[in-house]
């Protein structure tokens, strides 16, 4: 279960960032949202892409004082862009968290304004169910090592071979021997029949 998750780390640090942001996040009601903390907008700007970037733009704009609209209005085009993708992206991304689906129609509205957030929607689709069911995995493999260990005690006993180092090496170095001399016979065995066959 923590393949999706490790798959998908981009969009997961993504997707971490702008859940840290959303309690601040502008939205349709048009009320003004509390002022995100500089780490909240720090995570947006390094782990987000372009959507990140764009609202930590707004963000900042809040805390300097200004409205949304006014916030979003001095950004640059390419980044109103990507707002309205945030826009759709939101409340699909909290459908995701709360373990509802999506389809691919709303992934594609989301497209049309930032591939971006579209490819983080699809990643989370994977990553979501993963990240609820990953926190005990580890109990269940510690398990099944246990068991193959107490299966190897077991098995131990009927287990064929030397299991003294120096034993084994002194056998191979016995079974190298008998190897040289059953060679040199060969070796010695094979001149005599030349000289047989020259003579």
């Amino acid at each position: 279960t923590s393949n999706p998750i490790v798959d998908n780390v981009q969009a997961a640090t993504a997707l971490q960032a702008f859940q840290a942001a959303q309690p601040y996040a502008p939205n349709l009601s048009g009320a003004t949202p509390p002022k995100a903390p500089l780490p909240v907008i720090t995570g947006l700007e390094q782990n987000a892409g372009r959507p990140g970037q764009a609202l930590a733009d707004v963000l900042r704009g809040i805390r300097a004082g200004r409205t949304p609209l006014e916030a979003i209005a001095a950004m640059p085009t390419g980044l109103k862009t990507q707002m309205v993708g945030l826009i759709f992206f939101t409340p699909l991304a909290v459908d995701l968290q709360h373990g509802k689906t999506i389809t691919a129609a709303q992934i594609a509205s989301v497209a049309k304004s930032s591939s971006e957030l579209a490819s983080d929607l699809v990643a989370a689709q994977k990553i979501v169910p993963a990240q609820a069911v990953a926190p005990g995995e580890w109990r269940r493999w510690w398990w099944i090592c246990l068991g193959g260990q107490v299966l190897l005690l077991v098995l131990v006993f009927f287990m064929r071979g030397r299991w003294s180092p120096a034993a084994a090496r002194r056998e191979l170095r016995e079974r190298e021997r008998l190897i040289d001399e059953e060679l040199a016979e060969l070796t010695s065995n094979t001149r005599s029949d030349r000289e047989l066959i020259s003579v």
